[in-house]
């Protein structure tokens, strides 16, 4: 198999790494586009045997906070991703979209570690070297990363109990007037 066609394989990892950094499908895929292009270009600098898909990642990750870095001098606040950006798949209200919606919300190097190691399978030694820092740096930023979205999810899941729960007490009535009495509290209210 040519390095060409791996390349081609490898999309569809590359699309979900650049989702993780982009938080946009069409940013996404624009990000896609340029990592191959450069990829093309540096080429002849691939070493034979060495981790493509890693490779690959580091020339997206490069390319895409030096465009930050680019837009900041630019414009005062770029914004690379869409408000609310979501997942490009599982947008029906599946857990699969709960979790991809969680996973946006982290914090963008949390988030791409966790990508990288859970949702890509990368290993813990390949990311070290990828994002530069120790293995026991990735393995607590993926631990803390997958923490955040457990609760995310439990406080989404339970968001619309407790909404059921308080329309059941009665909370949905409309708010009394300043002056009025609160029930069960008759003759409670001092005069000034």
């Amino acid at each position: 198999m040519t390095v060409r066609q791996e390349l081609a394989e490898l999309i569809p990892s590359l699309r979900s790494y650049a989702w993780a950094l982009t938080r946009s499908p069409e940013d996404a895929d624009e990000l896609v586009q340029d990592t191959l292009l450069k990829a093309m270009g540096l080429i002849d600098t691939y070493q034979p045997g060495a981790n493509l898909r890693a490779w690959l990642m580091t020339i997206m990750r490069d390319g895409f906070f030096s465009d930050i870095a680019r837009l900041k001098r630019i414009a005062p606040r770029p914004r690379l991703t869409t408000a609310g950006g979501r997942a490009a798949a599982g947008q029906d209200g599946t857990r699969s979209s709960a979790v991809m919606e969680a996973v946006a919300r982290l914090p963008l190097h949390d988030r791409e570690m966790l990508v990288v190691v859970v949702m890509l399978g990368e290993s813990v030694e390949t990311a070290a070297e990828m994002f530069g820092v120790p293995p026991d740096t990735i393995r607590s930023r993926v631990s803390q990363s997958r923490t955040m979205v457990a609760r995310d999810l439990s406080a989404t899941r339970t968001a619309p109990a407790q909404e059921h729960d308080s329309l059941r007490r009665g909370a949905h009535r409309a708010p009394r007037s300043p002056g009025s009495a609160t029930p069960g509290l008759r003759g409670s209210r001092r005069s000034s």
